[in-house]
C-alpha cells in the first residue's frame, strides 16, 4: 500500500487509531523499522490550517531526545492531500491497557510490585528531563504513557503526546489564556479553582495520581464531569473538586509554623499529616464558588484502601501524597521525586517496565491492527528497530509549520 509519510520511506500495513484529528497508522520504515504514523487531514472545505496542538507538538519534539520521550522520527506535509503527518517510534502498550488488563481480565489482580516501581521511575525520570528543559507536558494521563513491546528498547517508558505541552520559561503571560489543559481525573486543584499562572508542579500532581492509580486500579480521584464542561474556558468542576477534598481533607490555610508545636514535622518527608494544608487556597479565583458549592463540608475519606492498607504500597503512599499536596510549591520536582526513598528500596527499578521481578509475569493484550489490504483486524508481529532518518521533507515540514507563528502560545 503506498505510504501516507511520502518519500517510499514507510510503508503502511494497516491501521490501529482514529479520532478527530485524523487516523494513526502502523507502518514499517528503513531497515524495517517499526513505527506509527499520525496523520492529521483538513477538509477541501477548509482552510489548510495546521492545527495548533499539532504545530507545538512538532516544535517540541524536534528538539526532545530523551529515552522515556516519545521519538518523532519524520515529519512530511502532502500538499495534494491537505495532510501532516508525524512518524513516531511504534509503542506496543498504553499504560491505560495495562491497567484495564488487570482491574478487567485478571478482576482486579495487583500488578507486580516491582513493574509498578518501575514505571512509576521511569515516568518521573523522563519529567524531570522535560521539567530541566522547561517543558510542562500538560495532559499527563494513562493513555499518553506508552510502554514499548517486543525489541531493544522493551518495556521502556515513553511519554507522549504533546499536542497541549509548552515551554514554561516566563511568567509575564497567564497560561489560563490557553484554555482547559489535563484530563479531568488528573487535573490539579490548582487549575480546578482557576489559578492563572501554574508551572510544572501540575506535571508533579498528575504523575501522583497516576502512581497511586498503579496500585489501586482505579483512578484516585474520579470526578464526573458536569454536562456542557467541554465548552467553557474555565477549569472548574465541582465533582473533581469533591473527590480531592474527601480524599485529602478540605484545604486548611494553615502554615506549618502557624500550627501547635507537637503537630509541626519541619523538613520530614512524611506527607501524612500535612495533606490539607494549603495557606493560598483561598486566593484562587474560583474559591468562592467552591465554598458556595458546599465544598468546604466534604468529609474526609482518605485514600482507597487497595493504596491506603497494604503495607507493601507505604512507601509509594508517602510519595503520592508528596506529589499530591495541595500547595504546589511543595511538592517535590521530579528531580527530587527520583531521590525518594521509595526508588532505592527493594524490589529495584528496572528498565523494562515489563519485568516483574520474582512474580508471574503478564500477557497484556496487543494493539489490533485493521490491515492495510483486506480491513481485517490482526495483532502486530514483533519488531526490529534501527536508525530512521528524518530527510529533507522532514526539514520542509519544519520550515512549514513555522509559518503559523509563535509555536509556544
Amino acid at each position: 500500500m503506498a505510504t501516507t509519510a511520502g518519500d517510499d520511506l514507510y510503508r503502511v500495513v494497516g491501521q490501529i487509531g482514529e479520532g478527530a484529528f485524523g487516523l494513526v497508522h502502523y507502518a514499517r520504515g528503513p531497515q524495517n523499522r517499526v513505527c506509527a504514523i499520525k496523520t492529521f487531514k483538513t477538509s477541501p472545505k477548509d482552510p489548510p490550517v495546521v492545527p495548533a496542538p499539532t504545530i507545538r507538538e512538532v516544535y517540541l519534539l524536534r528538539d526532545l531526545k530523551h529515552e522515556n520521550v516519545l521519538n518523532l522520527l519524520h515529519v512530511q506535509v502532502n500538499h495534494a492531500e491537505l495532510a501532516l503527518s508525524l512518524v513516531f517510534d511504534y509503542a506496543e502498550y498504553d499504560l491505560n491497557r495495562v491497567l484495564r488488563h488487570h482491574r478487567d481480565a485478571r478482576k482486579g489482580a495487583p500488578i507486580p510490585l516491582k513493574m509498578v516501581k518501575s514505571i512509576a521511575w521511569q515516568i518521573t525520570r523522563g519529567l524531570a528531563y522535560l521539567h530541566g528543559v522547561r517543558v510542562a507536558h500538560r495532559d499527563l494521563k494513562p493513555e499518553n504513557i506508552l510502554i514499548m513491546g517486543d525489541g531493544l528498547e522493551r518495556g521502556l517508558i515513553k511519554i507522549a503526546d504533546f499536542g497541549l505541552a509548552r515551554k514554561i520559561d516566563t511568567l509575564a503571560r497567564p497560561l489560563d489564556e490557553n484554555g482547559p489543559v489535563v484530563t479531568l481525573w488528573y487535573r490539579a486543584p490548582e487549575l480546578l479553582l482557576g489559578a492563572k499562572h501554574y508551572d510544572e508542579a501540575i506535571d508533579a500532581w498528575a504523575a501522583g495520581a497516576i502512581f497511586g492509580e498503579l496500585a489501586n486500579l482505579a483512578p484516585l480521584f474520579r470526578g464526573v464531569e458536569a454536562p456542557g464542561a467541554g465548552a467553557r474556558r474555565d477549569m472548574y468542576d465541582r465533582s473533581q473538586l469533591e473527590k480531592i477534598f474527601a480524599t485529602l481533607g478540605v484545604p486548611n490555610q494553615k502554615t506549618e509554623n502557624q500550627k501547635p508545636e507537637n503537630e509541626r514535622k519541619p523538613n520530614s518527608r512524611d506527607a501524612k499529616d500535612d495533606d490539607a494544608s494549603w495557606p493560598d487556597a483561598a486566593r484562587h479565583p474560583f474559591w468562592p464558588r467552591a465554598v458556595e458549592d458546599g465544598l468546604g463540608r466534604v468529609a474526609r475519606v482518605g485514600f482507597p484502601r487497595r493504596l491506603a492498607e497494604d503495607p507493601n504500597h507505604a512507601s509509594l503512599l508517602n510519595l503520592v501524597r508528596a506529589l499530591c499536596r495541595y500547595d504546589p510549591r511543595r511538592r517535590p520536582s521530579a528531580a527530587d521525586a527520583l531521590t525518594h526513598p521509595y526508588f532505592a528500596e527493594t524490589p529495584e527499578p528496572s528498565r523494562n517496565a515489563l519485568d516483574p521481578g520474582a512474580e508471574k509475569p503478564e500477557t497484556y493484550p496487543r494493539r489490533m491492527i485493521k490491515s492495510a489490504e483486506d480491513g481485517a483486524p490482526r495483532e502486530a508481529g514483533e519488531a526490529t528497530r534501527g536508525p530512521a532518518p528524518r530527510g529533507a521533507a522532514g526539514a520542509a515540514a519544519l520550515n512549514a509549520v513555522r509559518s503559523y507563528g509563535d509555536l509556544r502560545r
